[in-house]
């Protein structure tokens, strides 16, 4: 089995791109969705939490992520610590998950890719870009979401430039680029 990771600022449109590879055939792991699930279900990763991070983060069994958000979201040595109980939580879940795909290929979504320890490795990596405005125009449509909050996060990634000279291939989502034309491009190039 083949990999390829899909990774992106906020507001980039990596989940658009990673919908287009699902409606291609191509099995998708949201690292996103999967690190909420593993918050409630992965019980390494909530014991370590509760270690570090307090008994009082779990209410009756469900995470208090705003709890969590609260302790880790000014404090980067808090949100490094986070991480490194997170992420290999979800290095676990990913290859297990990909033991269940019956695919030659599957595509992992990740925000954080490379800043990520999960010690995963990829045959296949692409960044999605898109212009800073547009981004921000994206994320503000999303609930609780301020431009000063928005350009915080964008702040707090890579920049796009790192991503591209990071990343084997880039998708353009600026609305104007056709999405599936660059995908199916990079798909002829791979598989």
């Amino acid at each position: 089995m083949k990999t390829i990771a899909v990774t992106g600022g906020i507001g980039s449109g990596k989940s658009v791109v990673t919908r287009i590879f699902q409606t291609l055939g191509f099995p998708v792991y949201d690292s996103d969705q999967a690190v909420k699930r593993l918050y409630h279900e992965d019980t390494v990763l909530k014991e370590a939490l509760c270690r570090d991070f307090g008994n009082d983060l779990y209410r009756e069994g469900r995470l208090d992520t705003a709890a969590l958000a609260a302790k880790v979201f000014d404090d980067p040595e808090q949100l490094e610590q986070l991480n490194a109980l997170a992420h290999p939580a979800v290095a676990r879940d990913f290859l297990s998950w990909c033991k269940k795909q019956l695919s030659d290929w599957v595509v992992f979504e990740s925000a954080i890719l490379f800043q990520s320890r999960l010690g995963l490795s990829f045959d296949v990596t692409i960044a999605v870009t898109a212009p800073d405005d547009l981004r921000l125009r994206r994320v503000l449509r999303r609930p609780g979401m301020t431009p000063a909050l928005v350009r915080q996060r964008m702040a707090r990634q890579l920049p796009q430039e790192e991503l591209i000279r990071l990343a084997d291939h880039t998708v353009c989502n600026d609305e104007k680029s056709a999405l599936l034309p660059q995908i199916q491009h990079i798909i002829s190039q791979i598989v």
